[in-house]
């Protein structure tokens, strides 16, 4: 089995729409999306942001 791990970059407020275009896109099987997560601070509080998704994807054999 070979497996492919796809950075996706996206935005707070696109990111449903970017990530269904994304997997619509592949050819083979998802096995896992992973957010990165980085803490951000703030005046108020701290809190945390989406940098980007990794996602796992499982190639067709040959």
């Amino acid at each position: 089995m070979k497996y492919k791990v796809h950075k996706l970059e996206v935005t707070k407020n696109e990111a449903q729409q970017q990530l269904e275009q994304f997997i619509n896109s592949l050819r083979g099987e998802v096995v896992s999306v992973v957010p990165y997560v980085a803490p951000l601070f703030r005046p108020m509080g701290a809190t945390s942001n989406v940098k980007f998704l990794l996602v796992v994807e499982k190639l067709p054999g040959r």
